[in-house]
C-alpha cells in the first residue's frame, strides 16, 4: 500500500511540473469523449425517432437507401453508355403493416470524380420514369401512394442516370465516379434516407495493381480477371528498375517469343543489359493467359537504389505505374503469337 501511494505521488508531481502535457492530455481525452458522445447521441436520436415514427404507423424505406447511408460499388462501367441505377421506395414494414396514407418525398442527386479538377466527365440526373426527359438533379412532390382498394400500392420508384460526357472521352479505366443520392420524406412526417454509389470505369473486366513499400526488396503485381471466360494479358517493365523473378509460376511453361511458331499460352520478351562489360539477356515483358474468374501474382525484385522507392499502384490513383499493362487482342483459338498486339 505504501508503495502504491509513493508511485501515485510521483505521478501527480510529474503532471504538476509538466502542466502543458497535462493540459494536452485533458484536451485529447475530452475530444475523444465529446466525439464519441456526439456520435452516440446522433445514433440514439435516429433509433428513437424511427421507433416513434413506427408507433405512428409511418414507414419510409428503400431497396438501396438507408438511414446511415449504405455504399455500393458498381464495376466495371465501360463509360460509353449511360449507367442507370433503379431505386424503389416503399411505405411498408411487411406485407401486413404499412402506412395508411400517402407519403410525399423529394430526391436529390450529386456526383463527382476522383480527379478534383474542373473538367466535367459525367452528368448525373434523375428520372421519374423512362419517359421523363427533364434531366433534373432534384425531384420534388414525389409520392408513395396508399390505396386500400388497389393492389401493389405503397411503392414508388425513380432512376438515377450517370451520363458520360462526349461518350466517355474524358474517362479512363480506373476512374471512380461517386454518386450521392438523398431521399427526404416531407409529409406526413420527415425522414431522410441516403446512399452512395461508387462507379469504377473499366471495360475489360480486368483489374490490376502493384503492392509495394519503401525498403522492400521486391514488389508484387496482382492481376485479376473478373470475366467468366479466359483472356490474354501483357506486362512490360524496365529492366534497369525491375528484375523478373524466375521462380514465378507463370514462367514455368513460358516460351521466348522469338521461338514461338504456333499459338501459346505464355511468351516472354528479352532486352539486353550490360554489367561489367558483359551483356546479358533480361526478361522485359511477358504475355500470358489469365483463366476465367482468377487472379495471378507476379513478383519482381527492385534493382539497386530502387529498393528505396515505393511503386505501389492502383488504377484510378494519383501515381503512374512502373509496369505497363494491356489486354491482348487474341482468344483461346489464336492464343499468343509473335504478332499479337494490345487491344486498341
Amino acid at each position: 500500500m505504501k508503495k502504491y501511494k509513493k508511485n501515485k505521488g510521483l505521478f501527480i508531481n510529474f503532471f504538476k511540473s509538466h502542466k502543458y502535457i497535462a493540459m494536452l492530455l485533458i484536451l485529447i481525452v475530452s475530444g475523444v469523449v465529446i466525439s464519441f458522445g456526439v456520435r452516440y447521441s446522433v445514433y440514439a436520436y435516429n433509433v428513437l425517432r424511427v421507433y416513434y415514427l413506427r408507433t405512428q404507423n409511418f414507414y419510409f424505406n428503400s431497396n438501396k437507401l438507408t438511414l446511415t447511408g449504405k455504399t455500393y460499388e458498381i464495376s466495371p462501367w465501360p463509360a460509353t453508355t449511360d449507367q442507370t441505377i433503379d431505386i424503389t421506395m416503399n411505405s411498408k414494414d411487411n406485407s401486413l403493416k404499412m402506412t395508411t396514407t400517402d407519403i410525399t418525398y423529394e430526391v436529390e442527386v450529386s456526383c463527382h470524380d476522383n480527379y478534383g479538377d474542373n473538367v466535367t466527365r459525367v452528368n448525373c440526373y434523375l428520372k421519374e420514369n423512362d419517359s421523363d426527359t427533364s434531366r433534373r438533379t432534384k425531384l420534388e412532390g414525389m409520392e408513395i401512394v396508399y390505396d386500400e382498394e388497389l393492389a401493389n400500392t405503397n411503392t414508388d420508384s425513380f432512376k438515377v442516370v450517370v451520363e458520360p460526357v462526349n461518350a466517355g472521352e474524358y474517362l479512363i479505366t480506373g476512374n471512380r465516379i461517386t454518386v450521392e443520392v438523398e431521399a427526404r420524406a416531407t409529409a406526413p412526417y420527415t425522414q431522410t434516407l441516403k446512399g452512395t454509389f461508387v462507379i469504377i470505369v473499366g471495360d475489360y473486366g480486368i483489374e490490376y495493381k502493384i503492392k509495394d513499400q519503401r525498403s522492400q526488396l521486391y514488389l508484387d503485381s496482382i492481376i485479376t480477371n473478373t470475366l467468366d471466360y479466359s483472356t490474354y494479358f501483357r506486362m512490360d517493365f524496365p529492366i534497369n528498375v525491375l528484375t523478373f523473378d524466375m521462380s514465378n509460376m507463370i514462367y514455368n511453361n513460358c516460351t521466348k517469343i522469338d521461338n514461338v511458331t504456333t499459338g501459346v499460352d505464355c511468351a516472354y520478351r528479352v532486352s539486353q543489359k550490360t554489367i561489367d562489360n558483359t551483356t546479358y539477356d533480361y526478361i522485359s515483358g511477358i504475355d500470358f493467359k489469365l483463366s476465367a474468374k482468377s487472379s495471378m501474382l507476379v513478383r519482381f525484385y527492385k534493382n539497386g537504389s530502387n529498393v528505396n522507392s515505393d511503386f505501389s499502384f492502383e488504377v484510378g490513383g494519383n501515381n503512374s505505374s512502373i509496369i505497363t499493362y494491356c489486354k491482348l487482342n487474341t482468344d483461346d483459338t489464336t492464343k499468343i503469337t509473335r504478332t499479337t498486339a494490345c487491344e486498341t
